[in-house]
This record gives structure tokens, sequence and C-alpha cells, in this order.
């Protein structure tokens, strides 16, 4: 069974990208526009102004396969700490 196609995207240096200067990613983005890659992972969503949104959810991954979900994402401004305490507990 073929999976879901993800597009990367790849920024531009740090802070070249509009909105008055905010700092972009260093590595590249996914992008899943169409949400199928959403909706195999039954990864969870809510509706906006006609729009189908995902909820905060972080996935790790480890070779194409998902090691750990982080969801709900609360609170939100702890996420990458939690997130890079799970990486430093379970290291490569």
């Amino acid at each position: 069974m073929r999976g879901p196609r993800l597009r990367a995207e790849h920024p531009g240096p740090r802070g070249s990208a509009g909105g008055g200067g905010a700092a972009t990613p260093p590595l590249p983005l996914l992008s899943d526009a169409r949400l199928s890659f959403a909706w195999t992972l039954g990864l969870p969503t809510f509706e906006a102004d006609g729009m189908t949104l995902l909820r905060r959810v972080t996935l790790i991954l480890r070779d194409g396969v998902v090691e750990h979900v982080f969801y709900p994402v609360f609170p939100p401004d702890r996420n990458a700490a939690d997130v890079l305490a799970r990486l430093s507990a379970h290291p490569v």
C-alpha cells in the first residue's frame, strides 16, 4: 500500500521570509495541503471558517515510523522542551 505524498518546502535563510522579519526554521517543512497524511494517520482536526485544520500535535518519527505522539500539546509553550526531553531520553 502506498502512503500519502508530502511535499518538502525549504525555507530561505533565517529571517528572510515575510512576516516582519520573523525567523524561519532551518529545516524543511512538510506540506500536507490536501490533508491526506493527516487523514491516513487519523490526526485530530477541527473545522473553522469552512476549513479543516489540524489540532496541535507533535510527531517524533524515526526511519519513517511514528515513534511517539504528543497530543494534546498543552501547554504549547512547553512542547519544545517536552520533545527535547523525550529525544534525550531515547537517543538514536
